[in-house]
């Protein structure tokens, strides 16, 4: 296969991904029909950016009939592009390119109403001028919502930055001098240049912005919420003393709720003056959580006095660890009563039927359902991502994508919550497989599922001609592969971990090469969801076993807390049990394997090919951990460095600034470079040079080594790419290299 061969055939596969960033849900009072609004992320290898597209839907409820209008239409301009609740209003923020004003960010701003008898008409139109920086629309510290009455929306945005002279520059009014190259910490891993935020207000009618007042330097506010009919907000703060961690795919940060009445600031911004500037006024914040040492995600119910959130009283050290879900009502002078917890900690499961406990990264922005009396949210539960739903009565958790329209559809699907509709009533979820990309369906009240239809393949290059054909065998192939969940009992352990083996559809007797892939954090898993890069390697022959070793998400707090101090150990033997299994079938080739695996994941392929040296005979390593006593001092996250290495207990803020041999040690001991002169697997090694989290040393430790033992390898070396080397020039040019190199 040449490589224009190659580029075509990922180009049609990966142009049938489907990747869901929002969905909208709103619902007629007659219930006789729907509207859904649904945001498709696209890869552009041209311009190297994710594109963003809205598809729009009527839907029949009694025909289970979805209506496309008209074509698909790009947002991708717009940094906000978020509808009301009642979805008869649109706001849309779109940056203005000003590079002059490097203290602030300059927005555009318009709401379009949809009224029924008027049609669609632009309601407003204003600038936010030099109110703040940057919005965050990032899914973590980023939330714009809509007040209740629709007039209002509050949402998170960079504070202007305070500039400073030299000690040559004429003297400027408020500006200090000498200050110009003074540290800024920011927020790490994907928020480089993420200094201090705030939260703001935006006045629609009056075209007014103001931040909210008064709230604690030390603290770092986001996800806001309304309540109590437009009075209150609530908002998660995290801790930003003695520094900032790195906080992506770091749920251990510690964080509490908080509240704060802004019925004030709301109307003076209501009051039509020609005057932009806000009065002065004090705004008292109110701690809510005061016993979690976690609290994030506050969801406010329709009626306005009720909030569920993400809680964990004793807090965890791992970056990812199962929550509780709580409730409480919400009283008057924006506090919490008659709190409790609707899901608690599973800590063993007794079997692999029985609940693991709640998994989940977020909560929906519109999660209540039926009156206030359901929550809906996605979890991940062993191997597979769910949709549960949860009595906000007794806490009843009832596993949606295991009913009778699920299994019809997509047997052992995984499957997300988009957003629960406008009246409550009904839910907008997406499900997929390993050989189905994502689609989405209505979940009725009554328990029925609407599906909705394919989305169909979007172009993500110009320059490579994809022949219509070769669109429809890419199809008929993913939709070809088998999957099955393997179940796997470590030696001399009650506990338990498991595996998903994706093959190609073959008539024939055929012995598969196989490609092994652990999964990075350590404390995340493969689930049976649709990724176009594992059905592109299938597509060309290749077996891919995902193997979720102890210590992964989903199975319950102990087997997730039987990794740390462990790390090096556990997780290997687990990867090389599944591994041996596996290549004891029939249809697979025991002398062709190959690992793929970045960050933790490369932290265990380099093991792997160090201790094992005649079982796997390539490897495809990205942003490899190698050399924890080195990565400790450089990483933004020194704390995974501890609690992997030596326990939970043992990472404490004052940690940060005493080092010592006795830890190294330990560390050094774990790490894959004390073997690296046992490697005889031709290794590919793709590095991002903007990379925080395994800051790209780790990796060049890695190549020098192995090309002083002369072992082929080759180095991938990406200049503007963080950890996940995810931009889309990038996962492509390493993708197709690495399927050189096998």
């Amino acid at each position: 296969m040449t490589h224009e061969d190659l580029a075509a055939q990922y180009c049609a596969t990966v142009s049938q991904n489907v990747a869901l960033a929002e969905g909208y849900l709103f619902e007629s009072f007659s219930e006789c029909s729907m509207s859904a609004k649904i945001k498709r992320s696209v890869k552009d290898i041209d311009f190297n950016k994710i594109r963003t597209f809205l598809y729009e839907y009527e839907i029949e409820t009694e025909t289970g009939n979805w209506k496309r209008l008209g074509f698909e239409r790009e947002i991708s301009d717009y940094s906000v592009y978020s509808f009301s609740p009642s979805g008869k209003k649109l706001a849309t923020f779109k940056k203005v390119s000003n590079e002059s004003k490097k203290e602030s960010a300059e927005y555009e701003v318009e709401v379009w109403n949809n009224d029924s008898d008027q049609g669609i008409s632009l309601a407003s139109k204003f600038s936010t001028k030099t109110s703040h920086g940057e919005i965050m629309m990032d899914g973590w510290f980023g939330d714009f919502n809509w007040s209740p009455d629709e007039s209002c929306a509050v949402y998170v945005a960079q504070k202007p930055l305070k500039t400073s002279l030299s000690f040559f520059s004429p003297p400027e009014e408020g500006k200090a001098v000498g200050d110009q190259f003074l540290y800024k910490e920011d927020w790490g891993e994907k928020y480089a240049g993420v200094f201090d935020l705030s939260l703001y207000i935006v006045n629609f009618e009056n075209h007014k912005v103001a931040e909210v007042p008064n709230i604690d330097p030390s603290l770092c506010p986001g996800q806001p919420q309304w309540a109590k009919q437009g009075t209150y907000i609530v908002y998660t703060a995290w801790k930003t003393l003695p520094r900032k961690l790195g906080i992506i795919y770091c749920y251990q940060r510690s964080c509490g709720l908080f509240s704060a009445n802004v019925s004030l600031l709301a109307l003076e911004l209501s009051i039509n003056t020609s005057s932009e500037k806000i009065g002065k006024i004090e705004i008292e914040h109110k701690a809510m959580t005061q016993n979690d040492i976690l609290a994030l995600f506050p969801r406010i119910s329709k009626c306005g006095e009720k909030l569920v959130w993400l809680s964990r009283k004793e807090g965890f050290s791992t970056h990812s660890g199962a929550f509780r879900l709580a409730l409480g009502n919400l009283s008057d002078d924006g506090q919490i009563e008659a709190q409790k917890n609707l899901v608690d900690i599973t800590v063993n499961p007794a079997s692999d039927e029985e609940f693991p406990g709640l998994w989940s990264s977020s909560l929906p922005s519109a999660c209540w359902a039926k009156n206030n009396s359901e929550i809906f949210l996605s979890s991940n539960l062993r191997s597979r991502e769910c949709v549960l739903k949860i009595n906000a009565d007794d806490g009843k958790v009832e596993i949606v994508n295991e009913g009778k329209g699920f299994d019809e559809s997509l047997p052992k699907s995984s499957a997300s919550v988009l957003s629960v509709g406008s009246q409550g009533r009904n839910a907008l979820i997406s499900f997929s497989n390993p050989n189905s990309p994502k689609k989405c369906a209505v979940y009725l009240h009554n328990g029925k599922m609407i599906c909705g239809p394919d989305f169909g393949p979007i172009s993500i290059t110009k320059d490579v001609k994809v022949p219509k054909e070769l669109i429809s065998k890419a199809k008929q192939s993913f939709e070809g592969l088998q999957f099955e969940v393997l179940k796997f009992k470590p030696k001399n352990e009650n506990l338990s971990f498991e595996a998903i083996l994706i093959k190609p559809n073959s008539s024939e007797k055929v012995a598969f090469p196989l490609i092994v892939i652990p999964h990075g954090g350590p404390h995340s898993a493969h689930s049976t969801s649709f990724v176009a890069e594992y059905a592109f390697l299938c597509g060309i022959g290749y077996a891919l076993l995902l193997v979720n070793y102890r210590g992964s998400t989903g199975f319950g707090e102990g087997p997730l807390n039987s990794l740390p101090k462990n790390i090096g150990t556990h997780d290997v033997d687990d990867m090389v049990q599944a591994t041996r299994e596996v290549c004891g079938r029939d249809d697979m080739d025991e002398n062709r394997v190959a690992l793929w695996g970045g960050s933790h994941g490369g932290f265990l392929a380099c093991h792997l090919t160090s201790l094992f040296p005649d079982m796997f005979k390539v490897a495809m390593i990205r942003n490899p951990v190698v050399n924890l006593a080195s990565m400790v001092t450089s990483s933004d996250i020194p704390d995974w460095c501890y609690v992997e290495t030596l326990g939970q207990e043992s990472f404490k803020d004052g940690k940060l600034g005493l080092m010592n041999a006795e830890d190294l040690n330990k560390m050094a001991k774990v790490s894959p470079i004390l073997n690296v002169k046992n490697v005889k697997a031709a290794t590919l090694l793709g590095l991002g040079a903007k990379d925080r989290r395994v800051p790209h040393s780790q990796g060049l430790e890695w190549f020098n080594a192995l090309r002083a033992n002369e072992v082929t390898c080759k180095l991938l070396f990406y200049p503007e790419d963080t950890h996940a080397l995810d931009k889309p020039g990038t996962s492509a040019d390493f993708l197709l290299n690495a399927v050189l190199w096998l």
